[in-house]
């Protein structure tokens, strides 16, 4: 029973019949026929877990099978345990809400230890009629998303890095010339001059177009995988082996021409694509100090009557690493990001984010 039903079908997932692919490993488990296992996401992960164990009665029959005497309990069943989700259920409802006619996922994350806090996306399906709507899951999975503007975090990051300063003034006259190739801006007539913060504020394309040309791709792939880029984010919901890494450039093996240099400045190209986890858990890691989480969907793992149950691989955080600015770097592209939904002229100004 899912009472949340399709809100949160991409987080539960669903329990269904043993098929006969899986009859013999099942069967191998000590699992009956006839019991339902979980079939995605939460339900599947979790399976081991939310399980419970049949329990043996004796009952003696004669020859036609009519019962001779009373069953007498020989092992008592166990019920599986009781997992409590990081899922704020209010905020869940709410981006279900906002997505209402869209395509797409809305993520929150909480950036001090990776819990996912919503996890929305359309379409989504009902796990309760888990035949109707679409069980893929675009929250974890890479395809060919580029991130665009949102990757200037790590191309101003790879520029603080490498010495330029925060204070540095690029023209922008409405385009990026590389040889005589042109690499336009998002305003067309420029921005006139702008520093690193206000080219965050107003999404400036020439200055993270010159930023990435002047620090150079190793240094730009380098910030990209301390952010997490190019590898799975180790996300318990995502079945093994299906959560992909997205693509960051190989340096060794890829042909890197300069002009993808340039564009991977605002994150197009072909030397990034990301998945949507990815990109929340890099703004996490900016936030909460440079510590990178693994994001994480289980609060606490409860037996069937409330006691606590120690499963360290669910139930607590896992940090992955770190990201290498100091606290002052990582304050200047906060300013810079901050401007963007608090100031006139931020492009993400008309969101009304109020202090």
């Amino acid at each position: 029973f899912y009472p949340a039903g399709a809100c949160a079908g991409n987080v539960t997932g669903h329990a269904g019949a043993i098929d006969d692919k899986e009859r013999t490993d099942y069967r191998q488990r000590g699992y009956l026929p006839t019991e339902k296992i979980g079939k995605l996401n939460a339900e599947r992960t979790f399976e081991d877990l939310l399980h419970g164990t049949n329990g043996k009665e004796v009952v003696f029959r004669d020859a036609r099978g009519k019962p001779r005497s009373s069953p007498q309990v020989v092992e008592q069943a166990k019920p599986g345990h009781t997992l409590i989700l990081t899922l704020a259920l209010r905020l869940q409802r709410l981006a279900d809400d906002l997505l209402e006619g869209q395509r797409g996922v809305i993520l929150a994350l909480d950036p001090r230890d990776g819990a996912v806090l919503a996890m929305a996306q359309r379409p989504s399906y009902d796990p309760t009629h888990p035949m109707r709507g679409s069980q893929f899951n675009m929250i974890y999975r890479a395809g060919s998303f580029a991130p665009g503007s949102t990757f200037k975090l790590v191309t101003a990051s790879a520029g603080l890095m490498a010495g330029r300063s925060p204070d540095e003034a690029i023209v922008c006259d409405g385009a990026f010339m590389l040889g005589a190739t042109r690499f336009p801006c998002n305003l067309r007539w420029g921005h006139d001059r702008e520093t690193m913060c206000e080219a965050l504020q107003h999404s400036c394309n020439v200055f993270f177009y010159t930023w990435a040309w002047r620090v150079g791709k190793q240094a730009m792939v380098n910030m990209a995988a301390d952010y997490g880029f190019g590898q799975p984010t180790g996300f318990e919901l995502a079945p093994p082996g299906q959560e992909t890494g997205g693509h960051l450039a190989n340096l060794d093996n890829d042909t890197i021409y300069p002009g993808s240099v340039v564009q991977m400045g605002i994150g197009q190209g072909q030397m990034i694509s990301v998945s949507p986890l990815q990109l929340a858990r890099a703004y996490c890691t900016l936030v909460n100090g440079g510590a990178l989480f693994a994001p994480r969907i289980v609060r606490r793992v409860e037996t069937s009557i409330g006691e606590p149950v120690d499963v360290p691989r669910y139930d607590r955080p896992h940090p992955q690493g770190r990201i290498p600015l100091t606290d002052r770097q990582r304050k200047e592209i906060l300013a810079g990001l901050w401007r963007v939904v608090h100031e006139q002229g931020g492009t993400g100004s008309r969101a009304g984010f109020k202090d």
